[in-house]
C-alpha cells in the first residue's frame, strides 16, 4: 500500500499526453503506408533524405565534440537537430561509416579530428561520470532540501549535471512560485552558507510559473532543455516543456526524461508559503531583488549574462552560451553547415 501511494504521485494528466504524442510519433515514423478504403493509398510517411540526415549527425556530433564528450546512439538520437529520425535509421546510417571523423567504441559515437580518438574520450568520461556519481552521493541530498524551500516548484540539474560529467558543482535551474524569484535565492544562499555547501551547489536560474518561455531560443539554449535533468517536480518539469515548442521543432526526437524516484513531486514548504506570505511575502521579494541587483553590480564583467527581474532570475557571471555559440558557428561554417545557432 506504501508503494502505491508513493507511486501515483509520478502520474499526471500532462505526462500521460507527452507519452502518447512520443507513442504516436514513434508509431507513424516506423509504419508502412497504409492503404484507404477502395484501393487509395494514403499519404506515405517518408524516410529522412540522406543528405539531411548527414547534416543533422554533422551538427550534432560536432556539438558534442566541442566538449570531448562521446555519446550512445540514443543520445545522439535525442539531440538530432531538424527532422524527425527513427532510431533504427539513425543506426542503419551510422553503420555506413560515412566520414573518417566519424569513429565508434563500445557502442559510444564521435566525431574526431586528427590527432583525436574515442577511447580518449570514452575514458575521460567515464573518470568525470564516477566523480560526478560520488559528488552526487556526497551532495545530493542537500538538493531535495532545497527543493523543500517555501516557493520553490521544480529542481533541475543544468550544465555538467545533465550528463553526469559535472565534477566540481552541481548547477541548478530553478522554477518558482510567481513573484517569488528572488525571495527563493536568497533563501538558497542563506540555507546553502548554513550547510557549507555554497561553492556545490550553484542555482543560477530562475524563472517563476509566469516566465516558463525562454527569451533565448537558439541552438545552444534549445540543448540545455532537452538535457535538463528533472530532480524534483516533474509536473512543473512538463509545464516548462509545453510552454517551449521552439525547442521541439528544433530537436524533434528530444523528449521529456521520465521521472527517476516518488522524491519527485515533493516540492516547496506551502505552510510556510502561507505564514511568509502573512508577513509580507511580495515585498520582501522586492526587497531581496534590490539587494542583489546592488551586489552583482561589483560582480558583474563584459562575460556576464545577468537577467533580473521579479519572474527571471539569470545569474550567468561568465556567460558560455555565446562562447558556445560563436565556436559553433565556426565550426559548422568550416564544415559546410549552414545552420542557425
Amino acid at each position: 500500500r506504501a508503494a502505491g501511494l508513493a507511486r501515483a504521485p509520478q502520474f499526471s494528466w500532462d505526462r500521460a499526453a507527452a507519452e502518447l504524442v512520443r507513442l504516436y510519433d514513434r508509431v507513424l515514423n516506423e509504419m508502412s503506408p497504409p492503404t484507404g478504403a477502395g484501393g487509395a493509398t494514403l499519404p506515405e510517411v517518408h524516410a529522412p533524405d540522406p543528405s539531411a540526415l548527414a547534416d543533422a549527425v554533422r551538427q550534432s556530433l560536432l556539438y558534442f565534440a566541442l566538449f570531448k564528450h562521446p555519446v550512445t546512439l540514443q543520445e545522439l538520437h535525442h539531440s538530432l537537430p531538424n527532422r524527425p529520425v527513427p532510431l533504427e535509421t539513425l543506426q542503419a546510417f551510422l553503420q555506413t561509416r560515412p566520414w573518417p571523423e566519424l569513429q565508434c567504441q563500445n557502442g559510444f559515437y564521435a566525431w574526431c579530428e586528427a590527432g583525436e580518438s574515442v577511447p580518449s574520450w570514452l575514458a575521460r568520461r567515464r573518470r568525470r561520470e564516477q566523480k560526478f556519481e560520488a559528488l552526487w552521493t556526497r551532495y545530493g541530498h542537500h538538493v531535495h532540501r532545497l527543493a523543500r524551500l517555501p516557493y520553490v516548484r521544480m529542481v533541475g540539474l543544468s550544465g555538467g549535471g545533465m550528463f553526469g560529467t559535472d565534477i566540481r558543482d552541481l548547477d541548478l535551474f530553478i522554477i518558482t512560485r510567481p513573484g517569488r524569484t528572488a525571495l527563493v535565492y536568497w533563501m538558497i544562499v542563506l540555507l546553502t552558507r548554513a550547510l557549507g555547501v555554497r561553492s556545490v551547489l550553484c542555482a543560477n536560474y530562475f524563472i517563476d510559473e509566469t516566465a516558463l518561455t525562454l527569451p533565448e531560443q537558439d541552438y545552444y539554449t534549445a540543448h540545455q532543455v532537452i538535457h535538463l535533468r528533472p530532480v524534483v517536480g516533474y509536473d512543473h518539469y512538463l509545464a516548462f516543456w509545453a510552454a517551449n515548442p521552439w525547442v521541439v521543432r528544433l530537436f524533434p526526437n528530444a523528449h521529456p526524461w521520465p521521472p527517476e524516484g516518488p522524491a519527485l513531486p515533493k516540492v516547496g514548504a506551502r505552510w510556510l508559503e502561507w505564514v511568509l506570505d502573512a508577513l509580507g511575502g511580495p515585498l520582501w521579494n522586492r526587497v531581496g531583488l534590490w539587494l542583489l541587483r546592488w551586489w552583482l553590480r561589483s560582480k558583474a564583467g563584459p562575460e556576464s549574462d545577468l537577467r533580473l527581474t521579479p519572474h527571471v532570475l539569470k545569474l550567468h557571471l561568465h556567460d558560455y552560451r555565446k562562447r558556445i555559440l560563436t565556436r559553433l558557428e565556426r565550426l559548422f561554417s568550416s564544415n559546410s553547415l549552414h545552420t542557425q545557432v
